[in-house]
């Protein structure tokens, strides 16, 4: 009698716990136009400012070829800042440069490029920081060991992977002619 008590006030606490976490996500705003800020890089960390527009512009092309988005453009002061937007912004806090030789000749394991940022969602009507993450992108091979330039690929694959992941962001939209 003690263990169907147990087992009935058990399945009966999950289901509610399942209600509440299905209430939630149902309540997630859905965000359908994006703006990226420009990345900045912490102190001490060797980024330079032309890997900094590379990585914001492989973000910015990342979300338009996902195409979940109305619009997907890079973050302005003077921008309409009302209804569904969601600000991206983010912050280089690791950069490993690798080598492309060592991935080549010694392979994988071997010379890695690595970034790691912290990045931060916000939603532009109330300011408000919706989700916060840190992301990686690394190259470990490649074709004549891979170019370090597609571990920023890596970063925006994996900001993209965070939005699905936090149901922030709604299916792909169909193209219209």
């Amino acid at each position: 009698m003690k263990t169907i008590k147990f087992t009935v006030v058990s399945l009966l606490l999950a289901l509610t716990a399942l209600s509440a976490y299905a209430q939630q996500v149902q309540d997630r705003k859905i965000y359908r136009n994006i703006q990226v800020q420009k990345f900045t890089v912490a102190e001490g960390v060797e980024f330079s400012a032309e890997n900094v527009d590379e990585l914001t512009a492989g973000v910015i092309k990342n979300f338009e070829k996902t195409r979940r988005f109305e619009s997907v453009s890079a973050f302005t002061e003077a921008a309409n800042n009302e209804g569904n937007t969601l600000i991206v912004s983010g912050e280089v806090i690791k950069y490993e440069k690798g080598s492309r030789a060592k991935r080549y000749f010694l392979g994988p394991g071997f010379g890695a490029t690595k970034i790691i940022a912290q990045v931060k969602f916000m939603d532009a009507a109330t300011g408000e920081v919706v989700l916060s993450s840190v992301v990686d992108g690394d190259v470990v091979l490649g074709i004549f060991g891979g170019d370090s330039d597609d571990a920023q690929f890596g970063v925006a694959d994996e900001i993209m992977k965070v939005l699905k992941k936090a149901n922030l962001v709604g299916d792909k939209m169909k193209k219209f002619k």
